[in-house]
């Protein structure tokens, strides 16, 4: 699970490997799939802004709330942001 975490990390940085979002993609949903809580934090980071995956709110919003649920701070601060905005989940500013 770090290993695949910290694949994809790499590879969204660029770091030792060309940089490439679909292959950052690939190693954090590995891991994010088995609960890592950084690797679904950042695959909802990559689904928010279209990076390696085509722009999908509403995986942006499952993924970070995954992560938030695990107390991942910035995770619940941009999924709330989803809510306020009404992107991937339905708007809600309360």
């Amino acid at each position: 699970m770090q290993q695949n975490y910290e694949r994809g990390y790499a590879y969204s940085k660029g770091i030792g490997v060309p940089q490439d979002f679909a292959q950052a993609a690939k190693f954090y949903r590995a891991a994010a799939e088995k609960g890592h809580v950084a690797a679904q934090h950042d695959l909802a980071y990559l689904y928010e802004h279209g990076l390696g995956v085509e722009c999908n709110f509403k995986q942006a919003a499952e993924w970070y709330r995954k992560a938030a649920l695990q107390g991942d701070a910035e995770a619940q601060n941009n999924f709330g942001a989803l809510h306020a905005t009404g992107r991937g989940v339905p708007q809600s500013d309360g």
